[in-house]
């Protein structure tokens, strides 16, 4: 997502509707392409009111579908950032957004099959910490490590062959 995409918009006019719906074209694949400016990544960019710059996708969720929470995000089920559809636009917080990115292979991480330290990623050694794919084998070592640097015993449950 482009940067100031959680920001509140503001009402829209009928004269920025107007607008709106002479800023795109219709595409075969059924998504409604945005053809004025864009910001990085080819997301729309779209002047409410005073001026000030939105992403189109954000005001064509509100145009649409209503008012929304300022911290959500607006997601592309079509995964095409320069569309504006209704129907191809849901709403996600960030871990929802970046769940979508990796289930559809867009992550830049995604094609890692192996951590660091040569561990796969299988569902068993893999799990999520802090937005991002975590190996079980590597955090169990590290932990043992510190049990042991501390003076203290491994735990049965905790050993690499438990997993």
């Amino acid at each position: 997502m482009p940067i100031g995409t959680n920001v509140k918009l503001p009402d829209i006019s009928f004269k920025d509707f107007q607008r709106f719906f002479d800023s795109y074209c219709f595409a075969e694949n059924g998504c409604w392409i945005w053809r004025k400016s864009k910001r990085s990544g080819g997301y729309g960019s779209f002047c409410i009111g005073t001026k000030k710059s939105y992403v189109a996708s954000r005001a064509s969720y509100k145009i649409f579908n209503g008012p929304f929470k300022s911290e959500l995000d607006v997601l592309h089920k079509c995964d095409t950032p320069s569309c504006v559809n209704p129907n191809h636009l849901f709403l996600g917080d960030d871990f929802i957004n970046q769940r979508d990115r990796v289930s559809k292979g867009r992550h830049d991480q995604a094609a890692k099959t192996h951590c660091i330290n040569g561990h796969e990623f299988t569902p068993e050694n893999t799990f999520i910490c802090r937005k991002q794919r975590c190996c079980r084998a590597c955090q169990i070592n590290r932990y043992n490590k510190r049990r042991i640097k501390n003076g203290k015993n491994i735990h049965r449950s905790s050993r690499i062959d438990a997993i």
